[in-house]
């Protein structure tokens, strides 16, 4: 296998084809580094022996199974003193039929990978390119790893700039660690927090596709709590919503332009464990994925609804021109909040999603080094043996 000029060390890492029902494109995998990885688990702890300091964390590159073609990497973050790090790489291809390969190399006396590997919502291109349109209907239009940026904003890694902006006038939601890095804990000791995203790039009408995803953690999964939507512009009615119900149910509603709200919902839902849960509007119907697994598809939206709405809340209802606009507050961990425009995510997707959220879709290899040249020609380099 070829080696990627100028880099010292690397470690072959591979999808398992047993997870991956169907193939996928451009798909956004979590790398998750540390002692305990993957699988295995695996001790890929070497990573941070080479590598020394956060200081050195862009000294990486992740390639496809060639070995050097490049992939697009968002650091959402290094923790050098813990040896755990959190990286999100987009994958061209992850093929159903066979084991995907993938390379990560590292070398502490590397320049910084500027051009393909950003830091968690910085701004940089290498971080809007793990998240971009890269072909058709593959285009995420906010991605939240809940994070704070600073004590009042959670960016958005796309390059919508679609941030969540902290409720200030009570207590906001804390940060913590969740299923993936850092979270949001919403409802703290009964304080009324949530976030607002002001843009109006959410305002979904009939006939378009669109996916919504979260990792959630409720504390009271029994009661009615609303993870993030949007109210049509009247009191009571929204224009879509993702919420759990007095039923132990995980329910996604839309309201038509009548009025009339239709619901999805899963089947019981009755713990304070970690799930991660796919909305996907397509094809006028409703498609919701709970931990990789279809739960329902049984809502028609062929009637034509309003697109009339104000704010984008997460962490609990939001009502235009109601004497108590916000209610229903989420009591728990929110975490990966994404919405994907003009495309409705597959169950493979979903499936995939949710097996690299947990870290159970790699296996990782051995550490290897770059061989030297052959014997009598040191300027023939390994890359051009292959």
């Amino acid at each position: 296998m070829a080696w990627l000029s100028g880099w010292d060390q690397r470690v072959k890492l591979t999808i398992d084809q047993g997870d991956i029902t169907a193939g996928l494109a451009n798909f956004p995998i979590l790398l998750y580094l540390s002692a305990s990885s993957g699988r295995g688990p695996d001790d890929i702890s070497f990573i941070f022996d080479e590598l020394i300091s956060n200081d050195n964390r862009k000294k990486i590159a992740v390639t496809t199974s060639d070995g050097e073609t490049e992939c697009y990497v968002e650091i959402e973050k290094w923790n050098d003193a813990g040896e755990e790090a959190w990286l999100w790489v987009k994958v061209p291809a992850i093929a159903s039929d066979a084991d995907t390969d993938l390379y990560l190399y590292y070398d502490v006396d590397h320049a910084d990978n500027d051009a393909y590997v950003g830091d968690c919502a910085d701004g940089s291109a290498a971080t809007h390119h793990v998240w971009d349109e890269d072909g058709v209907n593959e285009y995420f239009k906010m991605v939240l790893h809940m994070r704070d940026a600073t004590t009042s904003l959670v960016r958005d890694s796309t390059e919508n700039n679609n941030d969540g902006t902290k409720n200030a006038a009570n207590k906001p939601p804390l940060t913590l660690s969740g299923q993936i890095g850092e979270a949001q804990d919403f409802d703290q000791a009964g304080e009324e927090d949530w976030l607002l995203v002001p843009q109006t790039d959410f305002l979904f009408g009939t006939g378009d596709s669109w996916t919504l995803e979260a990792w959630i953690k409720s504390d009271s999964p029994d009661t009615h709590r609303t993870m993030m939507g949007i109210d049509q512009g009247l009191p009571g009615r929204d224009l879509w919503r993702l919420a759990h119900s007095t039923l132990n149910k995980i329910v996604v509603t839309f309201g038509d332009a009548s009025g009339t709200i239709h619901t999805s919902s899963s089947a019981a839902f009755p713990d304070s464990n970690p799930h991660h849960v796919v909305a996907v509007v397509g094809g006028g119907k409703v498609y919701l994925y709970v931990d990789g697994e279809e739960e329902a598809d049984d809502v028609d939206l062929s009637t034509e609804w309003s697109t009339t709405s104000d704010l984008l809340s997460i962490g609990c209802r939001y009502f235009q021109g109601a004497v108590s606009a916000y209610h229903q507050y989420y009591d728990g961990i929110l975490d990966e909040i994404r919405i994907s425009v003009d495309v409705a995510r597959t169950a493979a997707w979903a499936k995939a999603t949710y097996e690299s959220g947990r870290d159970d879709l790699l296996d990782w290899g051995i550490e290897e080094e770059e061989p030297p040249p052959v014997e009598g020609n040191p300027w023939y380099s390994y890359a051009q043996q292959q």
